[in-house]
Protein backbone atom coordinates (compact mmCIF):
# COMPACT_ATOMS: atom_id res chain seq x y z
CA UNK A 1 0.00 0.00 0.00
CA UNK A 2 1.39 3.40 -1.00
CA UNK A 3 1.04 6.37 1.33
CA UNK A 4 0.29 9.82 0.01
CA UNK A 5 3.05 11.33 2.13
CA UNK A 6 5.65 9.76 -0.18
CA UNK A 7 4.06 10.71 -3.50
CA UNK A 8 6.05 13.02 -5.79
CA UNK A 9 3.49 15.81 -5.48
CA UNK A 10 3.74 15.74 -1.68
CA UNK A 11 7.53 15.73 -1.95
CA UNK A 12 7.42 18.76 -4.23
CA UNK A 13 4.99 20.56 -1.93
CA UNK A 14 7.25 19.91 1.07
CA UNK A 15 10.29 21.18 -0.86
CA UNK A 16 8.43 24.33 -1.91
CA UNK A 17 7.29 24.90 1.69
CA UNK A 18 10.90 24.82 2.86
CA UNK A 19 11.89 27.11 0.01
CA UNK A 20 9.21 29.65 0.94
CA UNK A 21 10.20 29.52 4.62
CA UNK A 22 13.81 30.25 3.68
CA UNK A 23 12.70 33.11 1.41
CA UNK A 24 10.90 34.60 4.39
CA UNK A 25 14.21 34.44 6.25
CA UNK A 26 12.90 32.07 8.90
CA UNK A 27 14.31 28.93 10.42
CA UNK A 28 11.97 25.99 11.10
CA UNK A 29 11.54 26.97 14.77
CA UNK A 30 10.51 30.53 13.85
CA UNK A 31 8.06 29.29 11.23
CA UNK A 32 6.53 26.81 13.67
CA UNK A 33 6.10 29.59 16.23
CA UNK A 34 4.37 31.81 13.67
CA UNK A 35 2.02 28.98 12.81
CA UNK A 36 1.41 28.17 16.48
CA UNK A 37 2.73 24.66 15.87
CA UNK A 38 5.17 22.45 17.69
CA UNK A 39 8.55 22.55 15.96
CA UNK A 40 8.48 18.77 15.46
CA UNK A 41 5.13 18.99 13.64
CA UNK A 42 6.38 21.71 11.31
CA UNK A 43 9.60 19.85 10.54
CA UNK A 44 7.53 16.74 9.80
CA UNK A 45 5.63 18.75 7.15
CA UNK A 46 8.88 19.75 5.45
CA UNK A 47 10.12 16.16 5.67
CA UNK A 48 6.85 14.79 4.21
CA UNK A 49 6.07 12.91 7.42
CA UNK A 50 2.97 15.03 8.11
CA UNK A 51 0.38 16.19 5.61
CA UNK A 52 -0.70 19.75 4.93
CA UNK A 53 -4.38 20.00 5.74
CA UNK A 54 -6.58 23.03 5.03
CA UNK A 55 -6.01 24.49 8.51
CA UNK A 56 -2.24 24.35 8.11
CA UNK A 57 -2.41 25.79 4.60
CA UNK A 58 -4.60 28.66 5.84
CA UNK A 59 -2.08 29.35 8.60
CA UNK A 60 0.75 29.40 6.10
CA UNK A 61 -1.18 31.85 3.91
CA UNK A 62 -1.79 34.17 6.88
CA UNK A 63 1.96 34.30 7.40
CA UNK A 64 3.02 35.27 3.92
CA UNK A 65 3.44 31.90 2.26
CA UNK A 66 2.13 31.75 -1.31
CA UNK A 67 -0.07 28.66 -0.98
CA UNK A 68 -0.65 28.54 -4.73
CA UNK A 69 3.08 28.09 -5.16
CA UNK A 70 3.35 25.45 -2.42
CA UNK A 71 0.53 23.44 -3.98
CA UNK A 72 1.26 23.88 -7.68
CA UNK A 73 4.74 25.33 -8.09
CA UNK A 74 3.31 28.43 -9.79
CA UNK A 75 3.75 31.79 -8.06
CA UNK A 76 0.98 34.35 -7.96
CA UNK A 77 1.23 37.35 -10.26
CA UNK A 78 1.64 39.67 -7.27
CA UNK A 79 4.53 37.69 -5.85
CA UNK A 80 6.29 37.49 -9.21
CA UNK A 81 5.92 41.26 -9.64
CA UNK A 82 7.15 41.95 -6.11
CA UNK A 83 10.17 39.68 -6.58
CA UNK A 84 10.98 41.28 -9.95
CA UNK A 85 10.88 44.76 -8.42
CA UNK A 86 12.91 43.64 -5.42
CA UNK A 87 15.61 42.06 -7.61
CA UNK A 88 15.80 45.18 -9.80
CA UNK A 89 16.12 47.58 -6.85
CA UNK A 90 19.41 48.89 -5.50
CA UNK A 91 21.12 46.84 -2.77
CA UNK A 92 20.41 49.51 -0.14
CA UNK A 93 16.71 49.36 -0.99
CA UNK A 94 16.77 45.55 -0.77
CA UNK A 95 18.39 45.76 2.66
CA UNK A 96 15.84 48.32 3.86
CA UNK A 97 12.94 46.22 2.58
CA UNK A 98 14.35 43.08 4.18
CA UNK A 99 14.84 44.84 7.52
CA UNK A 100 11.34 46.31 7.38
CA UNK A 101 9.75 42.95 6.67
CA UNK A 102 11.78 41.26 9.41
CA UNK A 103 10.65 43.86 11.96
CA UNK A 104 7.01 43.75 10.90
CA UNK A 105 6.96 39.96 10.99
CA UNK A 106 8.56 39.73 14.44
Amino acid sequence: MTTTTNSPSTKEMAERLGEKRRRLGLNPRQMAKRLDMEIANYVQMELRERGMDATRLAGLARHGVDIGYVLSGVSTTEEREFMREFKESRPIAQLAATDLLANVAA
